[in-house]
């Protein structure tokens, strides 16, 4: 390759990477505005579904203030119990995408208790797979 060949070719990927830019920053720009909406309407949210959420998030364990911030290991662990999470999701209108999450979390769930460093048996591997089908 002559030094005008590759100086083409890398003038050619400088202006790829000059419109890559521009298209990240939109997208940015975009998830950021939606992020601000979302975060204004979480503070300024104070109704009966809000108050509901609080109280089961207080009930197991996890405070409602936590729940704006990160949740660290022992409340997620605590958040992904098969029984808090059917307790979370009875607080919201019964939807379709409602039962989707309410299976994510599930799954999570699942995933969350086969953990550790213990060996798996190919059964255990085999659920496993199973639950992760869906994502991969």
């Amino acid at each position: 390759m002559s030094l005008i060949q590759l100086q083409q070719h890398l003038e050619q990927r400088k202006q790829e990477l000059k419109e890559k830019i521009v298209e990240d920053e939109s997208l940015l720009e975009d998830i950021q505005e939606e992020r601000n909406e979302l975060q204004d309407l979480l503070k300024n949210s104070s109704g009966a579904t809000r108050q509901a959420l609080e109280n089961v998030l207080v009930n197991i364990g996890c405070d409602y203030r936590v729940w704006f911030q990160e949740l660290n290991g022992n409340q997620a662990r605590t958040l992904l119990r098969i029984e808090n999470i059917d307790k979370i999701v009875a607080v919201f209108p019964k939807s379709n995408e409602l039962c989707i999450m309410a299976n994510v979390m599930k799954d999570l769930a699942f995933i969350m208790s086969q953990a550790d460093n213990s060996t798996k048996t190919d059964e255990e591997i085999d659920k496993i797979q199973a639950v992760l089908g869906p994502y991969s």
